[in-house]
């Protein structure tokens, strides 16, 4: 669910369970505004020096540089990685479920390698 703030031209979508929200002016995209959440920023100042380095050494440079211009601290720019890597382990995890479940399937139905179908 999207809720929306609306004030004169401008336009706020907080993106629900999100670390993005965006702001559009007249119709247009203007801005993407990253906000993590309050665990992830107390994981990341519990991190080791060597630790945080390796968690930032893994952030694209992009996201990075975006995020040091619009003037976050470095612990919520771990914090964010930290909540983008969660997300992203959380996605693999679900492909890897239906991956499983899939093939469940094809060994109870004696499936012949050459007639299974791809999951995509």
């Amino acid at each position: 669910m999207i809720v929306m703030e609306m004030t004169s031209r401008w336009v706020t979508f907080p993106a629900e369970g999100s670390r993005m929200s965006f702001v559009l002016f007249n119709g247009r995209l203007i801005m993407r505004v990253y906000t993590c959440k309050p665990e992830y920023l107390t994981k990341a100042l519990e991190l080791s020096d060597k630790k945080a380095e390796r968690l930032l050494s893994r952030m694209s440079v992009h996201l990075h540089s975006q995020l040091v211009r619009e003037g976050y601290s470095p612990q919520e720019i771990m914090a964010i990685q930290l909540q983008i890597e969660d997300e992203q382990l959380q996605d693999w995890r679900a492909r890897v479920a239906q991956m499983r479940k899939q093939d469940r399937l094809w060994v109870e139905q004696n499936t012949h390698l050459a007639n299974r179908s791809s999951l995509n």
